[in-house]
Formats: C-alpha cells, sequence, structure tokens
C-alpha cells in the first residue's frame, strides 16, 4: 500500500500513528459489515455481489461484537464490505460503536451517498471516508461493473465534503490505472482531495484479461 499523499506532502494517516508513550499500538480493525455489493467489480477480492448471503452477524451479534472491540480498546474500526451501505443498520451500528468509545472509519464505494446519509456520517463522528475508485470515467465503470459507477462517487466525494466530512481516496494500480495516472491526479487535486492512497495489483486468474 502505498500513502500518496504521506510520499508528496509529509502527511500522515491514522495508520501511521505511534502510541506516544512508545508501547505497541492498538490494532486498527477492518471489518466487512457485509459482503452484499451494489457494484460488479471485474477484480472483487471478496467475490461479492447483489444478493444476501448467509452468515452475517445478525444486530444483536454486531453489536456484541463491538463491544468486544471496545474491550479491546481497538485504535479504529474501518467499516468495509462487500458495499457497507448496502447494509441497512451500518450506521446505527457506528452510532452504538461511538457510544462505547470507539472511532471509525467508512470503506465505500461513494455510490450510495445522499445529503441526509453525508450528514449522519459527519455527526456520528467517522474520522474519515475512504472511497475507492479505478480510475475516472469510463475506466471506471468498466472495471466497477456498472454505468455512472464515476459519476455517482463524485457526487458521493462532493455531497461528504459540503458537509464539512474528511474525505479520503484509495485507487488500486491495474494496467487501466496506470495509463490513466495523470488523469487521477488533475482529478484529485481539482476535487480538492488531500489524502491518496494507491494498493498493489496482484494479478490473478479471475483478472487475466485486464491486461
Amino acid at each position: 500500500m502505498i500513502s500518496v499523499s504521506k510520499l508528496l506532502g509529509g502527511a500522515r494517516s491514522q495508520n501511521d500513528r505511534v502510541d506516544a508513550s512508545g508501547s505497541e499500538p492498538k490494532p486498527v480493525v477492518r471489518w466487512q459489515v457485509t459482503r452484499t455489493c451494489n457494484l460488479a467489480c471485474v477484480y472483487c477480492s471478496s467475490d461479492s455481489h447483489a444478493e444476501a448471503y448467509p452468515g452475517e452477524l445478525n444486530g444483536a451479534q454486531a453489536r456484541a461484537l463491538l463491544e468486544d472491540l471496545a474491550g479491546f480498546e481497538v485504535r479504529a474500526v474501518v467499516l468495509s464490505g462487500g458495499e457497507p451501505l448496502v447494509r441497512r443498520d451500518t450506521l446505527d451500528l457506528a452510532e452504538y460503536g461511538r457510544a462505547l468509545g470507539l472511532t471509525f472509519e467508512l470503506a465505500t464505494n461513494g455510490t450510495l451517498f445522499d445529503l441526509d446519509i453525508a450528514w449522519r456520517i459527519h455527526e456520528i463522528g467517522f474520522g474519515c471516508v475512504d472511497i475507492s475508485l479505478d480510475g475516472t470515467g469510463p475506466t471506471n465503470d468498466i472495471l466497477r461493473g456498472k454505468p455512472r459507477a464515476f459519476e455517482r462517487a463524485v457526487h458521493g466525494i462532493r455531497t461528504l465534503t459540503a458537509v464539512g466530512q474528511k474525505v479520503s481516496l484509495r485507487l488500486t494500480i491495474t494496467p487501466q490505472t496506470f495509463r490513466g495516472l495523470d488523469a487521477i491526479f488533475d482529478f484529485i487535486e481539482n476535487e480538492g482531495i488531500n489524502r491518496a492512497v494507491f494498493h498493489h495489483w496482484m494479478p490473478s486468474a479471475l483478472v487475466r484479461g485486464l491486461r
């Protein structure tokens, strides 16, 4: 994982911080609250689709997990998926966790935001909303498997920014995103995004066609 904002501007992210006492820092927990997703990304790491999956925690079980995490004094909880906002009680769970003293980030594809959701996220007190893209315009839409995915993600970024919510951008370096890096950096600058992280692409049989 490459923190581009750190390389270019010296900015530190929550994952860079070290416990002030010098002791080993508490872990950051990434919790896939659901496997269900509204997109159909070509190289999805969780093989998610727009369908319900058995075995996911119900509301009571999820709250019990948050209580355990608070007891462990974890540094932060990153809510991801699938697409975490597909799960109807994701923000309710974050609100419950905040009351327990937990801090949260949200890892999302950015396509499901409206003003009400953005305000609620900001009021709950999410440290950051990490929005993932696979390039700009049609490149993103092709890799995300849905038309207008880029347009809707841009709307999500702007809606969150409008309510004062901190937003970061995450991209995976693929042959397509590499060829479009100039446009990506222009987009980051034009939208005023102050944190961007690029992940390494790990080819597999599922993505042999992406060359």
